[in-house]
Order: structure tokens, then C-alpha cells, then sequence
């Protein structure tokens, strides 16, 4: 299994960000970090599955719905 992670940037020019409210230069909120972000790439990290996993997709085989990961 894998988890889908979107690599980003924004860059600032002064820090902190002009006209962004703030409570200390080191604690920025994530919503006004976070927009008009350039998408680098998007990559998968793997992982174990979680339990259930094989049961659930068992149920969905029995339903006749296919599974694509």
C-alpha cells in the first residue's frame, strides 16, 4: 500500500509574509502558507496494509466491485 504526497513550494520575500496575521514570525497559519503553491511532483511512500484491509477487499470481490491500486 501507498500514501500519495504532493511535493510543493512557495517562495517568500520577506518573512514573514506581508499582510499575513501572525502571532510570532515562527508560527504562521498553514492556510496562508499554503496557497498559490507550485506542484513539483507527486510520489507514493509504501506501506504495510492496515488491518481489515484484506477483508474489506474481500467483501468487494464478493460484490462483483474491482479493486485497482
Amino acid at each position: 500500500m501507498s500514501r500519495t504526497t504532493a511535493l510543493c513550494y512557495r517562495d517568500f520575500e520577506p518573512w514573514p509574509p506581508a499582510g499575513v496575521p501572525f502571532h510570532s514570525a515562527d508560527e504562521i497559519p498553514y492556510e496562508e502558507l499554503s496557497r498559490e503553491m507550485t506542484l513539483m511532483a507527486i510520489t507514493g511512500i509504501g506501506g504495510p496494509l492496515h488491518p481489515g484491509v484484506h477483508g474489506a477487499i474481500a467483501e468487494c470481490h464478493k460484490a462483483g466491485v474491482v479493486i485497482k491500486m
